[in-house]
């Protein structure tokens, strides 16, 4: 294990030394991907225990645990009962592929007791034990699609430390900065992934809204009032990036009409599709533009004054009447 560079970005939350070993604990938790915004967090915490009672660099044992954050809280649950506490890891699907553990898969085993008294009768100053140990095991493939087990009796340990360890240094040191920093982050990642999710959660329950909704073209061929004050439309016109240019095949009147946008337009397959009320009425809307102002319009419940037009029975917005 290398030397801690202290002038340099770690992402070590906490860390206990003694004479002859080191215990650390490093964060390896990440936001989680906005598909599935509500988790909020991913990855584990890594604990570290390097034992220098024979020596420096090869001369140390170095092994580590990389514990779920669920693992973490049922660990500090089971050190405030004084119960013991075991977690065992196994990477059944990247076996060894040559070499004296050829087959067998790389295996981590976590370890803690509580031992109130010590060989002798008299109370132990440091009653909680610490082990961790790491090696090879052959892996079984368990009743979980994907998931894996160590096989009995098969492992094999390659490096062993064990630390003990009072109650305060292993509650109040290490496992509540522990909590702390998986709190802090968790609320940090929720700032950003939440509101996220949400809109993309809502933008797509309205797409399955729109693809879900029957189309009534006798109802959208009547959609814009012949009353308004009609324009150019190829001074109105202004298409959207990626769609064919439609100037040219545009021939209905454009109408300027004060609606209400009830829903503001949404990818769906190549067209941008959303909701707008004229008088009374709820219509479906193809919007061939976009502009800002048709999500402030619809943040405001405002009216906004839009350029209409019916192609082949269809209402389209093609801009926003100055």
């Amino acid at each position: 294990m290398a030397t801690k560079t202290y002038n340099a970005v770690s992402p070590q939350i906490a860390v206990l030394q003694t004479s002859t070993k080191t215990f650390s604990i490093n964060s390896n938790l990440k936001p989680a991907e906005v598909n599935h915004f509500a988790e909020l967090v991913h990855g584990t915490i890594r604990f570290n225990l390097q034992d220098f009672s024979n020596g420096k660099g090869d001369k140390s044992i170095f092994v580590y645990y990389n514990m779920e954050i669920f693992e973490v809280y049922d660990l500090m649950d089971h050190v405030k009962w004084q119960q013991k506490f075991s977690a065992q890891k196994i990477h059944g699907k990247y076996p060894e592929k040559e070499g004296k553990f050829a087959g067998m898969c790389k295996t981590f085993h976590f370890y803690m007791q509580f031992q109130p008294t010590m060989p002798n009768g008299q109370a132990s100053k440091n009653p909680y034990v610490l082990t961790i140990e790491n090696g090879y095991a052959t892996a079984g493939q368990g009743t979980v699609p994907g998931s894996f087990y160590e096989q009995r009796n098969s492992f094999q340990k390659t490096g062993s430390v064990t630390l003990r360890m009072s109650y305060s240094q292993f509650y109040n040191q290490i496992l509540r900065p522990i909590i702390r920093y998986i709190d802090s982050f968790t609320s940090y990642c929720a700032e950003s992934l939440i509101p996220n999710g949400l809109a993309r959660l809502e933008e797509q329950e309205r797409a399955k809204d729109y693809r879900n909704q029957p189309y009534n073209y006798a109802e959208q061929q009547n959609a814009v009032p012949n009353q308004q004050q009609t324009t150019n439309s190829t001074q109105q016109y202004s298409p959207v990036p990626g769609l064919p240019d439609k100037k040219d095949t545009l021939p209905g009147q454009i109408h300027s009409c004060q609606c209400i946008i009830v829903s503001p337009p949404v990818a769906l397959n190549d067209v941008y599709v959303g909701r707008v009320k004229l008088g009374n009425q709820e219509y479906v809307c193809i919007f061939d533009c976009l502009d800002n102002r048709f999500q402030e319009a619809y943040r405001a419940n405002a009216v906004i004054t839009l350029d209409l037009q019916n192609l082949n029975h269809k209402l389209h917005c093609v801009g926003v009447s100055a």
